[in-house]
Formats: C-alpha cells, structure tokens, sequence
C-alpha cells in the first residue's frame, strides 16, 4: 500500500507544493491502497472521511502486510518528511497486543532506515568505506513517526495450537517500497534504487529535467 502528498511543505520558506516543479499546490494527498479486508478496509473509510485525502486506486488482495505511507518532499532542499504512517498485519492470533505492536514499530524504524538512511557504500576495490558509526548515518528515534498507526487482522494460523504467526517481520518488509511508491507520486518520476537521501533526491529531479529519469503515472483522479 503506498502513497504520496502532494500538499504544501510547511518547513519550505514559500509554502511550494512538494516536488520538482515549485506552485503546483493541491492541497490535497493521493492514497494508493491495497483493499486486503476488514481492518484494512476501516483505514480506508478512515481516510476517506478526511477531505485533504482521496483514495485513487485499490489493489488487492495483498499477500503481505499493507504499508501507508504519507509524505512531503520540500521543492528547495528535496527533504523528505513523514507526515503519516500506517500498518494493517496479520500474524494469527494476537496474544499480547503491545508486544506485537512494539515488534511493528521497531520495523517500521527499520524500514524507515533502509529506506532513507542507511547504505552501505564501497569503492571500486570492494572495500567498505562506512565501517564504523561514524561513517554510517542511522536514524535517531526524532526520525522515526511519533505515532504509527496499527490494525490487526487476526487469521488463525493453522500450524500450531495457539494460530500466531511470526509479526516481526510485518513492519519492515513493504517499507522501502512504500516511501519509494510515495516519493515517486509525489515528484512524478522513476525511483529506482533505495535509501534515498536529499542530495539524491535532488540529482534525480536535475536529471529529470534533462530527460535522462522516466517519468511516471501519477495517481489517477
């Protein structure tokens, strides 16, 4: 599930709408969704309820867990800020709820960070060149959302006699491609390779305009 916005930055100095080309305010945010079932289709009706959201496309069942999320890209410095992000997984029976949703959060930080922070960078030889934590950019806890939203879907497992599955995993998997899908509705072009910081934000937008990035399908009305 992704999706990207296309309303005004508030940290940008002229309140331009995010993106490579400045003025192109909406105000509005596009939401692409994975229409998986209950828990998922309630977000759905959540945002449609909020008037600066619309939902566009639907694209289900999904195999996996649903990942949303919602972001600014400011049009000067091609920071990318997290506005909203939500979650529906389904790892069997629920036991201890805050446990599980304690594993969700520690995946969405870890997909936040492969996605817009960590890489892992060597020269032509092979060699690691960020080795230590000097070198390696990691996200503080500033960076991640200060609130996640979770839905539970809760289909027994059939393999053992409690019905869980494992929900590690639920928070991290679909985030890379969530902020990849969000970014590129937002700027209009191809994002192809992650993490995605601003200075490669900004290189993408120069060779977008000279014609040498793709553009994409921005979601439809």
């Amino acid at each position: 599930m992704t999706s990207s916005s296309s309303g005004p930055f508030e940290g940008s100095p002229s309140g331009s709408a995010p993106g490579s080309t400045a003025g192109r305010a909406t105000g509005r945010y596009i939401v692409r969704a994975a229409a998986d079932a209950g828990a998922l289709g309630r977000f759905i009706d959540s945002i449609g309820a909020d008037p600066a959201i619309r939902l566009v496309d639907t694209i289900g069942p999904s195999a996996g867990p649903p990942h949303t999320v919602v972001v600014e890209t400011d049009p000067d410095t091609a920071e990318i800020r997290i506005l909203r992000y939500c979650v529906v997984h389904d790892c069997g029976n629920v036991i201890n709820p805050m446990i599980v949703e304690g594993q969700v959060h520690g995946g969405v930080a870890q997909g936040v960070a492969g996605a817009l922070y960590e890489r892992m960078a060597y020269d032509d030889s092979g060699q690691l060149l960020n080795a230590s934590f000097m070198d390696f950019l990691m996200p503080y806890a500033t960076e991640v959302p200060r609130v996640i939203e979770i839905d539970h879907l809760e289909t027994p497992s059939p393999l053992n006699p409690l019905g869980i599955k494992g929900a590690g995993e639920a928070g991290v998997i679909p985030g890379m491609a969530a902020f990849a899908s969000a970014i590129e509705d937002a700027e209009g072009f191809r994002i192809s390779a992650m993490p995605i910081s601003p200075s490669d934000l900004f290189e993408l937008r120069r060779r977008f305009a000279a014609g040498e990035v793709p553009a994409v399908e921005r979601g439809r009305p």
